[in-house]
């Protein structure tokens, strides 16, 4: 059986001083597979990169809740372009993510993560399925809707 890390933000800096060996590490107890989750568009490159640093890694490219107050509507437009990109070139990503909505930690700007929220759910369901949605977005997802099966194949 092999064991998928869906969420790991080996990204982050917290693993500067050891990220190789946490990868190593992780390989060597039996996880074959390590899904790096983006964040916001200033580290969809660096998850892309670690992704082809380590042969066990692949990628998601998405923005979470927490960092949409600087994105823009063309940060989603870029998001969308990229994707389509590293799909042609049969790269390795596996998912839209991490998107969703935080009203724990973030409140005061409902409005602003539900529209990127909405921008990243629905016009990737056209070309992708798997999404990541951080914990409060699943209650509105299955409210409003199931996602479109639709992998554009």
């Amino acid at each position: 059986m092999m064991l998928i890390d869906t969420h790991c933000h080996l990204d982050a800096p917290e693993f500067d001083a050891d990220r190789e060996a946490v990868a190593i590490q992780a390989k060597q107890a039996g996880v074959g597979m390590i899904v790096i989750p983006a964040v916001e568009p200033n580290n969809f490159q660096k998850v892309i990169d670690l992704s082809n640093q380590y042969p066990h890694c692949c990628y998601a490219l998405g923005m979470h809740p927490m960092y949409i107050d600087s994105a823009s509507p063309g940060d989603v437009k870029r998001l969308y372009a990229l994707i389509k990109q590293e799909l042609a070139r049969k790269g390795k990503l596996v998912a839209v993510g991490e998107i969703g909505l935080d009203f724990f930690v973030t409140q005061q700007n409902r409005e602003t993560q539900e529209y990127f929220f909405s921008e990243q759910l629905g016009n990737f369901d056209k070309i992708f399925v798997i999404k990541f949605l951080f914990r409060h977005a699943f209650k509105l997802v299955f409210e409003v809707s199931f996602f479109v099966v639709d992998a554009g194949k």
